[in-house]
């Protein structure tokens, strides 16, 4: 357009200046007459014409000549002033009138007569200082520079409405993006073939864009999310238009996502489930948005690592949070989160940090779970304080010590009467046993002592038998011999000699 403006300027300067020109021009016309037969006093012929010149410039013209191939009688001249002077140049065979200077507008007359044959037209010529004159039926028109410069005008007007249009055009589908590409109607700088494009472009243009979200409300003035609510631009081929909705769904999708994993504030994750699924967005797609962040408020609610006041807070009944998200993940949050709830305070790890793991059932808060998640969660924390409180070595002595302190809180009492009972029963079993070992050791002792002492006495009547044979057996027996005392050894050694001294026959 700078190109174009440039151009008509310079045309403009340059008609400007061919206009003064040709003004300033001296401009001559002529009209010659037919020639008039007039009779004179001879009865011979004479033939009159009229030659006249006019200045139609606007500068003066000088030196008018006008020639004649023949020899002129008489001349009359009507000057435009009589302080003008002609000059006549006349012969047989020609005649030359030369006028010295006709100003503007001003006209000169010249009559002439002749005799012979009339004179042509075309043979009369007619000149000035700066060329010949034009006549006056073959003169063009003249030349008017207002038509000339309205045809400028209008020409580069029309121009440089086409550059304007052509301009409007490419800034239309670089820049514009307001609701003006969504007009049903063509704008003036287009025709309706062009129009269905530039619109698509344009559209397309704009929805690939950047804008900055921060928050639900940022999204709903997203071009892709307000597409996708309105209607097809009626201009617009309906191919076109599914395209662009296509379009608008997978860049509403790519933005919806980055900025779900972006935040990790739980009050804006919060404020997008305010938004409404978009008309032309299919319902799967939207699925997965809601998907997605419902995942990504669960991992910002319910960390790796999180605290019992946590889980309360997010349980407890007053939680706004839970108020203003849709029922259904209202309900999965809080199912998840007493599923990890009841995880966290049945966790080993959790129990062993307490020096009463019982007292989980006075903080905790059971009431948030269902009765088969606290019916679970008691059973574990008095397994592990069973695990924990019950004798490591199940010796009597442990069980007495265990029983002496009373029945603890996790056992009931049915078992601890059992566990009573059992301890009575194992210490009256065991004095039992102690009372049988002794009466068997006393028995044993005594078998023992009896079989030593019948073993001494058969030991005893074996060596009386072997003296009363032979009395000389006595000098056998060795000195640490203890089968006998040593008084009765003696007596049987006193037997012995008896024996030895006495006659045979008496022996026998």
């Amino acid at each position: 357009m700078i190109k174009t403006i440039f151009v008509s300027v310079l045309g403009g300067l340059i008609l400007w200046s061919v206009q003064n020109y040709f003004k300033d021009m001296p401009t001559a016309k002529y009209i010659i007459s037919d020639a008039i037969e007039i009779p004179n006093s001879n009865g011979d012929l004479e033939y009159a014409q009229e030659v006249s010149v006019v200045n139609s410039g606007t500068s003066a013209v000088k030196t008018i000549s006008i020639k004649v191939p023949r020899h002129i009688s008489t001349y009359k001249l009507t000057k435009h002033s009589n302080q003008n002077d002609e000059k006549v140049f006349s012969d047989a065979n020609s005649f030359e009138l030369i006028y010295p200077e006709l100003p503007s507008e001003q006209k000169i007359r010249m009559l002439v007569r002749y005799d012979g044959e009339p004179i042509q037209k075309d043979w009369i010529s007619i000149s000035h200082a700066d060329g010949n004159a034009q006549a006056q039926e073959n003169q063009s028109p003249q030349v008017n520079f207002n038509w000339i410069w309205l045809a400028f005008v209008f020409g580069m007007l029309t121009q440089t409405t086409g550059d304007i249009r052509k301009w409007k055009r490419e800034s239309f589908s670089r820049w514009t993006k307001d609701e003006n590409i969504f007009r049903d109607d063509k704008p003036w700088f287009v025709s309706s073939t062009e129009w269905p494009e530039i619109q698509f472009e344009a559209i397309d243009r704009s929805l690939k864009s950047y804008s900055y979200i921060e928050n639900s409300s940022d999204i709903k003035k997203n071009l892709c999310y307000q597409l996708l609510n309105r209607t097809k631009p009626e201009m617009l081929p309906d191919e076109k238009w599914i395209l662009l909705q296509k379009e608008a769904s997978n860049l509403l999708m790519a933005k919806l996502s980055n900025v779900i994993t972006k935040y990790t504030k739980v009050v804006k994750l919060v404020d997008f489930f305010k938004i409404e699924k978009p008309k032309a967005l299919s319902n799967e797609l939207w699925s997965d948005i809601e998907e997605s962040l419902t995942e990504s408020l669960i991992n910002n609610l319910l960390p790796t690592y999180i605290k019992d006041k946590e889980f309360v807070a997010i349980l407890d009944t007053s939680n706004p949070i839970l108020k203003h998200i849709p029922e259904t993940v209202a309900v999965r949050i809080r199912e998840l989160a007493q599923e990890r709830y009841t995880d966290y305070l049945t966790n080993h790890n959790t129990l062993r940090l307490l020096d009463n793991p019982l007292t989980i059932l006075k903080t905790a808060r059971l009431d948030l779970l269902t009765n088969k998640q606290s019916d679970d969660i008691k059973e574990s924390v008095f397994r592990f304080s069973r695990v924990n409180g019950m004798p490591s070595i199940w010796d009597i002595c442990e069980l007495k010590l265990f029983i002496s302190k009373g029945k603890p809180e996790w056992m009931s009492e049915k078992e601890f009467n059992s566990l009573s009972d059992f301890v009575t029963q194992s210490q009256s079993l065991a004095d039992q046993r102690d009372s049988l070992n002794r009466q068997q050791y006393d028995l044993e002792s005594n078998k023992l002592a009896t079989d030593k002492l019948k073993a001494r006495v058969l030991s005893q009547l074996e060596l009386i038998d072997k003296i009363l044979i032979n009395p000389s057996a006595i000098e056998k027996i060795e000195d640490y011999d203890q089968t006998f005392a040593p008084g009765n050894r003696k007596n049987l050694e006193l037997i012995a000699s008896l024996l030895k001294s006495a006659p045979i026959n008496t022996v026998l």
